[in-house]
C-alpha cells in the first residue's frame, strides 16, 4: 500500500473533522521551512536496531510479558515462565534494562530469584520496580510471588521478608500472580489466582499483608482463568479488573469492580460485575484494560469470531459515544491497549492479513481510526528474525508525546521464543527509514509454474532511498543435533536456478517488491524440495524484520499428498498386537483413500497366524481422509496364539490402490516379525474336566464340592461342640 506521508513536496494526507485545516496549517508551513513532518507510528530509528531490541533475554521457552517506561525514557521489562511435560520442566524469570537509546543497561543488575517465574512488572514513582509471578516450593506446588528491586537491579531489603513477600497461608493451593499496580496511596494490589480462582492481595508499600482489605488482605472471587485476569486502579481508591470467569456455557471475560475495602463494588455494572462491549455469552476473552481518569474503562479482546475494543462508563455501563468498528477489520485479536495523555487509545494485535507482523493502531477518543498514524492507521512491528513463525505482543506502554513501547516475543526455529521490545515515534521525530521482510515465509512453487515468486516490503517508516540485496541459498535448516525441521528434501542444484540480486526504494515509497526465481521441471516423482531466499545487507539506515523466506517445489503428490505406512515395532510375540501408521503427508486437498493388504511372500498365514485387531479373521482395510485432512491412521494386527512350537514367521502389509489423486510414496510397505511366546503354552490350554460332569460345567461343579468340603471342615466341629454345651 502506499503510505500516506512522506518527505516530498507534495505529500498525500488525509484530514477529517475539526483537525483538518488545524493539520493542513502545519504542513503547509513545516513543508515552507524545510523541516520534516513528524511520522507517528513509525519505528523510532533512535531506539535499538531501527526502533527494536530483538534480542531481549536468551532464546528458549520462557516469554517477555511486561515493559515500563521510566522518566528519562530508560525501558524495563521482565519475563519468564515454568514448563512441565513431557521434556522435565523448568521455572526462570528475567528482567533488565535498557537505556533510551535502545542499549543495555550496563548499570542495572536485577536480583535473581530460584524456581520463580515473573508474569508482571511495575515501577513505583519513585523508581522502584516490583516483580509479581510465583516461586515453586519444595513440595512442587507453587506460591505468589512478590519482590522490590532498587532502581541498580538490588533487592530492595526493606521490603517484606529480605526483598521479597511470599504469600503463605498454609495450604497447598496452587497460586500466582499476574498483575500488580501501585494505587495513589502507595498500597501495592495483585491480582491472580488460587486453585483457579480468582485472588486479589493488597499489602502495604513496606510489603506486609494489608489487614483493612478484604479478609486479612486478601479478597478471593469466582473460578478463573487466572493467567488472563488484570487489574488497575478505579475511582473512590477503588480497583477494576478483567477476568474470564466460569459460567455454565464457558468463560465470560467480566469487569469487576472491587472497592477501597476489598468487597465487590456494587456500585459498579451488577453486583460489581459488568459485561464487556461484546455481547456473545461464553466466548468474551478479554486480554486488556485502561482506566481513564473520570472512572471509564476501556477493554479490548476477543469475542470467537473477531476482536473488539469498547468502553465503560464508570458505573460499568456501555458507552455509546465511543465506537471502535474499525479494529475487526484490522486485528485478528487484541493483545494489549493503553491511553494516552489526550485520550487516544492505542491497540495492538495481530493484523488480519497473512504474515502482516504485529500491528498498532491509534483511535481518536471517539472511538474513530486516526488515519494520520502510521499507515493509513496502523503501524507495522517486525522484530529482525531469519525465520519466524510466531509473533505477539504482550505489554504496551505510552511515553512522552504519544510515543509507543511494545514488548512481546517471536518464535523462531530453533532458537524458540525470544523477547523483543521496540519503540514508535509518537507525535515528534522526523519518521523511520523502516525495515524490509518477506511478506510470506513460506512460498509454494510448482515445477508446472516454471518459477516461486516471494514479495517483499517496506514497513516502519519511508524516510529517503533504501535498498536491500537478496540471494538464494539451499537447504537444509537444522537444528544443532542436525535434525531438519522441513518435510520433504534439500532441493538440487538443478531444481532452481541460484539468483541474486538489490531491491531499491525511493523516499516515500513503500511499494511491493517481488524476487522471482526461475524453477526447473523434470520428471521425477520427488516428495517436496525446498530452498532458502535471504534478504541482507540493508542500506540507507533501513533494518530487517523477518528476513528469510523458505520456498516449497511442490512434490509430485501435490496437492492431494502422499500415502506412506511405518510399522510400530518391527517384531511382537504371538498373543500381542501390532501397530501400524498409514498417513498422508504433505498436501490435503480432496478426499482420497488407499487400501491395506497382505503382500506376497511371508511366512505367516493370514487368518491363522495374524487377523484383524477384535475379528476372528483377516481382511483388507480401506483408509480414508477427508477434505483437509492429514495425518496418521492406527491400524491393529492381532497375532494369533496357535498353539504349536515353530520358528519365527513375519508378514508384510503394503498400501495399494490409492484414489482422489494420492500417491503412495517410497515407504510403502511395513514388515512385522512373530515370534513364540518366551514360555510355549501347554499344548491343550482347556482347563480339566471333572469327574462328575464334562465341560465347563463339570469343572465348575467340582469347585464346589471342594468349597463344601472346606465348608464342612470348619463349620461342624465348631456346632457339635456348641450343642454339647447346650
Amino acid at each position: 500500500m502506499k503510505r500516506r506521508k512522506a518527505k516530498n513536496p507534495k505529500p498525500q494526507i488525509r484530514l477529517v473533522g475539526w483537525e483538518a485545516p488545524v493539520r493542513a496549517a502545519v504542513a503547509v508551513a513545516g513543508l515552507a521551512s524545510g523541516v520534516a513532518l513528524a511520522a507517528p507510528g513509525d519505528l523510532d530509528p533512535a531506539f535499538g536496531q531501527v526502533g527494536r531490541r530483538s534480542d531481549i533475554d536468551s532464546p528458549g521457552v520462557s516469554n517477555l510479558w511486561s515493559v515500563d517506561v521510566r522518566p528519562d525514557d530508560a525501558v524495563f521489562f521482565g519475563g519468564g515462565g515454568e514448563y512441565d511435560g513431557y521434556y522435565g520442566s523448568y521455572v526462570d524469570e528475567f528482567i533488565g534494562s535498557l537505556l533510551p537509546d535502545g542499549t543495555t543497561d550496563a548499570g542495572f543488575a536485577a536480583a535473581a530469584f530460584t524456581n520463580a517465574a515473573v508474569y508482571d512488572t511495575t515501577m513505583q514513582p519513585d523508581g522502584k520496580v516490583l516483580a509479581v509471578g510465583a516461586v515453586r516450593q519444595p513440595d512442587g506446588n507453587k506460591k505468589l510471588l512478590l519482590y522490590r528491586l532498587l532502581p541498580s537491579g538490588a533487592l530492595d531489603v526493606s521490603f517484606g521478608l529480605n526483598g521479597a513477600f511470599v504469600l503463605s497461608d498454609g495450604t497447598t493451593s496452587r497460586e500466582a500472580g499476574y498483575s500488580v499496580s501501585v494505587d495513589p496511596a502507595g498500597n501495592i494490589v495483585v491480582a491472580g489466582g488460587r486453585a483457579g480462582k480468582l485472588l486479589v492481595v493488597r499489602m502495604t508499600p513496606g510489603g506486609q499483608l494489608d489487614s483493612t482489605f478484604g479478609t486479612g488482605g486478601i479478597f478471593t472471587g469466582p473460578e478463573v482463568i487466572a493467567n488472563n485476569v488484570r487489574i488497575e486502579n478505579g475511582p473512590a481508591g477503588g480497583y477494576r479488573l478483567i477476568a474470564p470467569i466460569a459460567t455454565g456455557m464457558g468463560w465470560d471475560c467480566k469487569v469487576v469492580g472491587l472497592t477501597a475495602a476489598g468487597a465487590l463494588d456494587t456500585a459498579f455494572g451488577t453486583n460489581g460485575l459488568a459485561a464487556p462491549p461484546s455481547g456473545r455469552v461464553g466466548e468474551n476473552h478479554c486480554s486488556s484494560l485502561a482506566v481513564l481518569s473520570d472512572g471509564r474503562i476501556v477493554v479490548g479482546g476477543y469475542d470467537g469470531t473477531q476482536s473488539f475494543v469498547g468502553r465503560l462508563l464508570a458505573n460499568g455501563t456501555l458507552d455509546t459515544s465511543f465506537d471502535a468498528a474499525s479494529v475487526p477489520a484490522r486485528l485478528q485479536g487484541v493483545s494489549a491497549l493503553g491511553v494516552g495523555a489526550t485520550g487516544k487509545v492505542f491497540v495492538a494485535g495481530a493484523n488480519t492479513e497473512l504474515g502482516a507482523g504485529a500491528q498498532v493502531i491509534r483511535l481518536l477518543a471517539n472511538g474513530a481510526l486516526d488515519p494520520l498514524y502510521g499507515n493509513a492507521g496502523m503501524a507495522t512491528v517486525e522484530p529482525e528474525v531469519r525465520r519466524g513463525f510466531g509473533f505477539w505482543i504482550t505489554d504496551l506502554k505510552i511515553a512522552r508525546n504519544d510515543a509507543v513501547v511494545l514488548g512481546g516475543n517471536s518464535y523462531s526455529f530453533p532458537l524458540g521464543a525470544q523477547g523483543f521490545v521496540a519503540k514508535l515515534l509518537g507525535d515528534t521525530g522526523s519518521g523511520s527509514p523502516g525495515v524490509f521482510s518477506v511478506v510470506e515465509s513460506r512460498v509454494l512453487a510448482t515445477e508446472g509454474g516454471g518459477q516461486a515468486v516471494v514479495k517483499v516490503r517496506r514497513t516502519g517508516g519511508s524516510i529517503g532511498a533504501v535498498a536491500v540485496t537478496y540471494d538464494t541459498r539451499g537447504f537444509p535448516w537444522t537444528t544443532t543435533s542436525g535434525a531438519s525441521y522441513s518435510p520433504g528434501a534439500p532441493a538440487a542444484v538443478d531444481d532452481f536456478t541460484a539468483t541474486t540480486g538489490r531491491l531499491t526504494w525511493a523516499d516515500g515509497d513503500t511499494g511491493e517488491r517481488q524476487i522471482v526465481v526461475p524453477i526447473t521441471a523434470d520428471s521425477r516423482t520427488e516428495v517436496p524440495e525446498w530452498f532458502e531466499v535471504l534478504l541482507q545487507s540493508p542500506e540507507g539506515g533501513a533494518g530487517l524484520g523477518f528476513h528469510s523466506a523458505e520456498v516449497e517445489i511442490a512434490g509430485s503428490s501435490y496437492p492431494y499428498g502422499n500415502i506412506s505406512i511405518s510399522g510400530g515395532s518391527n517384531t511382537v510375540t504371538e498373543g500381542d498386537t501390532a501397530y501400524f501408521y498409514v498417513s498422508r503427508d504433505f498436501y490435503s486437498q480432496g478426499v482420497v483413500s488407499v487400501t491395506l493388504r497382505v503382500a506376497a511372500g511371508g511366512t505367516a498365514t493370514a487368518g491363522d497366524d495374524f487377523r484383524n485387531a477384535g475379528s476372528s479373521n483377516w481382511q483388507d482395510v480401506v483408509l480414508t481422509w477427508n477434505d483437509g485432512e492429514s495425518g496418521p491412521k492406527e491400524v491393529r494386527v492381532t497375532a494369533v496364539v496357535d498353539g504349536t512350537t515353530e520358528a519365527a514367521e513375519s508378514f508384510t502389509l503394503e498400501l495399494v490402490s490409492p484414489t482422489g489423486g494420492a500417491l503412495i510414496g517410497p515407504a510403502a510397505q511395513a514388515t512385522v516379525q512373530i515370534n513364540e511366546p518366551a514360555v510355549p503354552p501347554p499344548a491343550n490350554p482347556d482347563p480339566p474336566k471333572s469327574r462328575s460332569g464334562g465341560g465347563s460345567f463339570g469343572w465348575l461343579g467340582a469347585m464346589l464340592l471342594v468349597l463344601a468340603g472346606a465348608m464342612r471342615r470348619r463349620f461342624v466341629p465348631r456346632l457339635q461342640a456348641a450343642r454339647r454345651r447346650a
